[in-house]
């Protein structure tokens, strides 16, 4: 069995700046899930505002078909606007994870003191049985 990922960084600003660049952004991802079919989607950069449950964008791709996601914990930004990576993945996902690997990051350095440096972990259970991890960003930096 083969196993794809789609690795996608949305932008920040793609999803703040106007409803127009977040409708090209969400055509431009569909496009290319509809092209590919990856069985896992891994965004950088989701932006949520802070009432809402997901980013828009998680949002639209469990409609698509991708029922399962794990995200970052998102922080304050900007008063509002909430950032973070996210898994977004047609099979289900187990042993989540969110492991901080620096409280000093370039965010916190800017004022941020809410928003760690942190990757993202979560294991696939794949349809025969087999098992995969992945991490979010794959090398732990940013």
């Amino acid at each position: 069995m083969t196993f794809s990922i789609l690795f996608w960084n949305t932008w920040f600003y793609n999803q703040i700046e106007g409803e127009a660049r977040l409708d090209r952004l969400l055509g431009e991802l569909k496009r290319f899930v509809d092209q590919r079919q990856p069985d896992l989607v891994a965004l950088n950069e989701a932006v949520r505002p802070s009432d809402a449950h997901l980013a828009p964008v998680v949002e639209y791709i469990q409609k698509l078909g991708y029922a399962y996601n794990h995200c970052a914990n998102m922080a304050h930004l900007d008063n509002y606007w909430m950032s973070g990576a996210a898994l977004c993945s047609r099979l289900e996902l187990s042993q989540k994870q969110r492991i901080v690997i620096s409280k000093n990051g370039y965010a916190a350095k800017r004022g941020y003191a809410d928003l760690d440096k942190e990757v993202i972990s979560a294991q696939v259970a794949l349809p025969a049985g087999q098992a995969s991890n992945y991490r979010c960003p794959p090398d732990g930096s940013y």
